[in-house]
């Protein structure tokens, strides 16, 4: 692995992590909501 690869995947880890923690806090309003 090259500095480059691993920095793109730090990016992508970064970015599914960004997108559960967004999916969390949806399904947190969703149940606030009820």
């Amino acid at each position: 692995m090259t500095p480059a690869d691993l920095k793109t995947a730090a990016q992508i880890d970064h970015a599914v992590f960004g997108m559960e923690f967004t999916v969390g806090i949806l399904e947190w309003l969703a149940d606030a909501l009820d």
